[in-house]
């Protein structure tokens, strides 16, 4: 870039994913003029390039006056980049280091800062997705729920004093930590396990677990006889609770099949 016998070296970064939309970057040149009204040409001069094309746009000229300068003039425009992000309500949910660190960033590392605030979203947001799941049940797994098994009933009830994740890594961990604590609670809640007396009865079902159809019938509740539908074990979508037991089959329905 140069402007008049001014010239400024600058290597070409391509940064899609940073703070200047579809790569671009601001590049400074401070030159001076010998009077007001002598006329300066400016424009920019590719030695090389590994890219297939580049583009400029958006001039601005600043006159310095006795206070001004050229990074006050630079610190300016970073704060203005960063405050469109950090006041940007799509990554409100990004709360922690990233966006300290682009809060402190300036302009040697503001590409990545802002990147990596931008990519930061998407673990945040799955963290207060699980935790939206957490107040979903909060009614039914309240803390005197007779059903959910004690020191299950304590661990949910644990998510409502968890710390907010320090940065993505850990909203991704804390996410599935809460889904897990979750899902346990209400497996226990659905086996009334902390129901005193309770008796685990699931022996006397013929094939609980899809492992064949034996015992098992077909009804038709819309008066459809046809001999088109039936019913098998399949053993293709294997699943498993939170404490670790896997199953392998379950039942599935099919129609039109022979």
């Amino acid at each position: 870039m140069y402007a008049g016998d001014t010239k400024g070296d600058f290597e070409f970064k391509y940064c899609d994913n940073g703070p200047f939309n579809a790569g671009w970057q601001p590049i400074f040149v401070d030159f001076e003029v010998a009077a007001a009204d002598t006329p300066v040409k400016i424009g920019f001069h590719i030695e090389s390039a590994p890219y297939s094309y580049a583009g400029v746009c958006n001039f601005h000229l600043v006159k310095f006056g006795t206070t001004n300068n050229l990074e006050q003039v630079l610190n300016a425009y970073i704060d203005q980049e960063k405050e469109a992000l950090l006041s940007d309500e799509l990554y409100a949910v990004v709360t922690g280091d990233e966006r300290t660190a682009l809060g402190t960033a300036n302009f040697d590392n503001l590409d990545d800062a802002a990147a990596a605030f931008k990519n930061a979203r998407t673990n945040y947001a799955l963290y207060a997705n699980a935790m939206s799941l957490v107040e979903n049940y909060k009614d039914l797994l309240n803390a005197d729920n007779a059903y959910v098994k004690s020191s299950t009933l304590a661990e949910y009830n644990e998510l409502f004093n968890a710390t907010a994740p320090t940065n993505a890594a850990a909203a991704l961990t804390a996410t599935e930590n809460v889904k897990k604590v979750t899902r346990a609670a209400i497996e226990s809640a659905t086996k009334l396990e902390g129901y005193s007396g309770n008796t685990n009865a699931t022996e006397e079902i013929t094939s609980p677990n899809g492992d064949n159809t034996n015992g098992w019938e077909t009804v038709f509740t819309n008066g459809d006889t046809t001999s088109d539908y039936k019913m098998e074990s399949y053993n293709e979508i294997p699943f498993s609770l939170t404490d670790g037991t896997k199953y392998s089959n379950s039942f599935l329905s099919k129609w039109n099949t022979n």
